[in-house]
């Protein structure tokens, strides 16, 4: 099982100090990198939890964000574990770009 880890790619550092959040893991032995599509201060934003520092409102939604994202990265990995089902790079980005239908949307249809 890979660990699922959230940095901050200080490279693309904007003018106001902000900068992209990833979520990073390894699949076999290919690296990937989402990006969470949220820019943070850099000073406050911790390495190693890898959430966003203090109890302001933004800070609590860009730290659920990140939260939500992480743990659909994780049920796709534990989804194909538990199936015994061989996982790339290519069947992964389909399942986590996938839109999931929400039951109200189903129960429309019928």
């Amino acid at each position: 099982m890979s660990t699922v880890r959230v940095i901050q790619n200080k490279q693309r550092l904007t003018k106001e100090g902000n900068a992209p959040l990833y979520i990073t893991f390894y699949l076999g032995k290919e690296k990937l990198m989402l990006p969470c599509k949220v820019s943070v201060p850099a000073a406050k934003f911790d390495e190693k939890s890898g959430l966003l520092k203090g109890n302001s409102k933004e800070a609590k939604d860009i730290n659920l964000i990140v939260s939500n994202l992480k743990a659909r990265v994780n049920d796709i990995l534990v989804k194909f574990r538990l199936r015994n089902q061989a996982l790339t790079k290519d069947i992964f980005m389909r399942e986590f770009l996938k839109k999931k239908k929400s039951l109200i949307c189903f129960l429309m249809r019928t």
